[in-house]
């Protein structure tokens, strides 16, 4: 298996992004294994201890969020997820990128994804909130990483190892309990499915996207997908029914590499989707022409 490294900073902790080729990634050329990509570091540089930080590994797992976050406001508990994420509490699988192929005419690219939405804790006890799409927002960019297109979140699904279905809940939609009860119900089918805690998984949330959808409405949150039981997507278009601070338990936010690899050469997802000849590779047509670098990001 090749494996290429993206250096990131996790506030005060380096740690590493680590890009896994393996065989679903046949669009576009794979640099060698042995010569990494332009702007890149040749090997990872690892992940918090958990033991060094404060109260050990069972203040820092997913269940001592849980634990730490009940009785907790909603600003408060977003608070602790960044604290989280920062002191590098977050499944080191979640770090180790996976190759998506998208495809345009003639013209392909490979994208890379976490294997499964954003989570703190460890790969074994992890918990995986649901955020303000601000807090989601500064939460990818303590990673490095950036929110994907609905053209990215279809490749995504359509290239897990595992296929998800989502769990739906009623209401209250937006409570810590049923936050947490909704966690549960994804990994139960992970787990039924006879995945891995690890695995390339999809389906089972809706994602946070960037694109035309955030030139058109600016003041509103995109989402899209989320699949059920029969592969029939469930959010057919990102829409613009909530604002910013809009927040329930089917929305999850799932990072992608800011670069792709077009043609065997790095490009800068920004530079990619602006390109008159490209961006249709990685932005679907319908979802509204990009034109500048603020609607690939929400403000925080």
């Amino acid at each position: 298996m090749s494996r290429w490294t993206m250096p990131i900073t996790l506030g005060v902790l380096a740690a590493g992004v680590t890009l896994l080729a393996t065989s679903q990634a046949s669009g576009a050329a794979a640099p060698s294994a042995t010569t990494p990509l332009p702007g890149s570091d040749p090997a990872p540089r690892g992940f918090a201890d958990l033991s060094s930080l404060p109260g050990g590994v069972d203040e820092w797992t997913g269940s001592a969020f849980i634990r730490r976050a009940t009785g907790l406001s909603d600003r408060d508990r977003e608070a602790l997820v960044l604290e989280f994420v920062t002191r590098g509490a977050v499944p080191p699988s979640l770090l180790q990128l996976r190759p998506v192929t998208l495809r345009s005419g003639t013209r392909s690219l490979t994208a890379f994804v976490m294997p499964d939405v954003l989570a703190v804790g460890t790969d074994a006890d992890r918990f995986r909130p649901a955020l303000t799409v601000g807090a989601a927002q500064r939460a990818l960019d303590a990673l490095g990483l950036m929110l994907p297109t609905e053209k990215v979140v279809r490749a995504t699904y359509d290239q897990a190892e595992a296929k998800i279905p989502m769990r739906a809940f009623g209401a209250p939609r937006d409570s810590f309990a049923r936050h947490v009860e909704s966690n549960a119900a994804i990994a139960a089918r992970i787990a039924t499915a006879g995945a891995a805690p690890t695995a390339f998984v999809a389906g089972h949330s809706k994602d946070y996207v960037i694109g035309g959808p955030r030139r058109r409405h600016p003041d509103h949150i995109a989402i899209y997908g989320a699949w059920d039981a029969q592969g029939t997507r469930i959010q057919m278009s990102s829409g613009r029914a909530h604002d910013l601070g809009y927040r329930d338990y089917s929305q999850r936010a799932r990072g992608m590499a800011p670069w792709v690899i077009a043609d065997g050469t790095r490009r800068e997802v920004a530079d990619v989707i602006l390109d008159p000849q490209w961006s249709a590779v990685l932005h679907d047509d319908n979802e509204g022409r990009v034109t500048n670098a603020s609607q690939l990001r929400y403000p925080t």
